[in-house]
């Protein structure tokens, strides 16, 4: 007789568990209201001409494109001295946290001033992968 009693009760708590998860996952795929997306993939070529935005990149004169990357958080072609650069400024570099930072003063006040900005690599864990990275950021 006990099992008469429980069966229903567990049907009905599995249909009302398959109706909360099934809410809570119609509910949690919808954008947040306001949100748009515009995919632009589809777009004809001119597409811009209709939409007002800037002109494409081909457009653009090859005189005015960068000749070469300009360092992230530094204006125009400002470089780090690893030199004379604090460990703060040394984490800004990619691929540089603040352990290797640290390694980078230890290694220049035991040995002195870089001569040149290949002379990173012989601190440890800056190998050539991460020197190719760095060229670009840093100067001596």
């Amino acid at each position: 007789m006990m099992s008469r009693i429980k069966l229903p009760h567990l049907a009905i708590g599995l249909c009302a568990l398959f109706a909360v998860f099934s809410l809570g996952y119609w509910l949690g795929s919808r954008p947040p209201a306001g949100t748009y997306t515009i995919r632009t993939e589809n777009l004809p070529p001119d597409a811009d001409d209709y939409m007002g935005s800037a002109p494409s990149p081909s457009a653009t004169p090859a005189s005015a494109a960068p000749a070469s990357p300009e360092p992230a958080g530094t204006p125009g072609d400002a470089r780090i001295n690893i030199n004379t650069a604090s460990a703060v400024e040394l984490t800004d570099l990619p691929g540089i946290g603040p352990v290797i930072a640290q390694r980078i003063i230890d290694y220049r006040e035991e040995h002195g001033p870089f001569a040149a900005p290949e002379d990173i690599m012989g601190v440890s864990g800056i190998g050539e992968k991460t020197f190719e990275k760095l060229k670009d950021y840093i100067t001596v």
